[in-house]
């Protein structure tokens, strides 16, 4: 990806009062060392476009479970190309529909 320049580099800074707040939250050591291990990628999103798409079903539902209290987590789509095809196309298509798939959405299902 790096040589054929597919490859963006962003500077961000860490968001420590979004990781304080997963860390004081009720999640099992467990599950909090595994949303920390994939914090880059919320960062990432929510300093961006607030999509994220990535095949961890575990984590993502995690973090749904998380938007309940932490606001800056509702927005942030998150998608398994696996598992949600359609989810995929929605955001190609920059679709409304894609904002089903937020994690305030889920977290209504979980």
């Amino acid at each position: 990806m790096v040589s054929r320049k597919k490859l963006v580099a962003l500077d961000l800074p860490e968001m420590p009062g979004l990781r304080v707040a997963i860390d004081d939250g009720p999640a099992s050591n467990k599950d909090k060392s595994a949303m920390i291990k994939d914090m880059l990628l919320v960062e990432a999103a929510i300093a961006t476009d607030e999509r994220i798409i990535a095949l961890d079903d575990r984590v993502k539902a995690l973090f749904s479970e998380e938007s309940k209290r932490i606001a800056e987590l509702r927005g942030l789509v998150w998608i398994n190309p696996v598992t949600n095809p359609a989810g995929v196309k929605a955001l190609l298509k920059a679709d409304e529909s894609e904002r089903q798939w937020t994690l305030a959405a889920m977290s209504k299902a979980v």
